[in-house]
């Protein structure tokens, strides 16, 4: 039970991602503890419309 609720305080319930909070700690955590040198995060303009038209017929899911 316990690890359920830790599982939902850093993730989201519907896609199972990290959220936000946890997003913006990792990278912390990692270079404390292996010394993470760079991180990368990529915002795709409208995404909805190219998952819509493409990943959808596709059976793909991003």
């Amino acid at each position: 039970m316990l690890q359920g609720v830790t599982l939902n305080s850093i993730s989201d319930g519907l896609t199972g991602l990290y959220n936000a909070g946890t997003i913006r700690a990792k990278p912390v955590e990692l270079v404390e503890k292996d010394g993470l040198k760079g991180v990368l995060f990529i915002d795709i303009d409208h995404f909805k419309n190219l998952n819509d038209t493409s990943a959808h017929s596709e059976g793909i899911r991003f």
